[in-house]
């Protein structure tokens, strides 16, 4: 696997990016393995770059996210259980970290966990900066009378800055 490529490993000089894979390990997922369950705790990080990924809170589907991409940043930040859950929809080749290694390399100050962790909060800001958006298309196409769900919604998501 050519990590270099991976957006998550952006900026990182060819020693950091040894220093950060010594902590990984390959992994090959299968189609129709499942990553994450809902509400159950998660271990490991993933940095695919191959394959397809479908994520869906019950049989609601909420996205499919192609490789390249990362798998379980929320998990990492929140150090709370899955948030959905994530199938493997085509077999995806990577890398995985423990989630636990990676807090550690974080304490320790390793600049190559900063500089990654730098890298998936750019894309998790991504995300919640489209959410933001689709929320905000929702509300105006509801004009004045939006619904309670959406109120509800709206609250939850620009209200809990902290």
């Amino acid at each position: 696997m050519d990590a270099k490529s991976l957006p998550a490993f952006a900026g990182l000089n060819a020693t950091q990016l040894t220093n950060f894979l010594a902590a990984t390990r390959p992994v090959e997922i299968k189609e129709g393995t499942q990553l994450f369950t809902h509400g159950a705790l998660a271990e490991d990080l993933f940095f695919f770059n191959q394959g397809e990924l479908r994520v869906s809170i019950d049989s609601q589907e909420l996205a499919v996210v192609p490789a390249p991409c990362i798998i379980g940043e929320l998990e990492l930040f929140t150090e709370r259980p899955s948030v959905a859950t994530v199938t493997a929809l085509r077999a995806c080749t990577g890398i995985a970290i423990k989630a636990t290694d990676l807090r550690l390399r974080l304490a320790d100050g390793d600049t190559a966990a900063l500089k990654v962790i730098h890298n998936i909060a750019q894309v998790v800001a991504r995300r919640l900066a489209a959410m933001d958006q689709k929320v905000t298309e929702l509300l105006e196409r509801h004009g004045d009378a939006p619904s309670k769900d959406l109120q509800a919604l709206k609250a939850k998501l620009f209200g809990e800055w902290s």
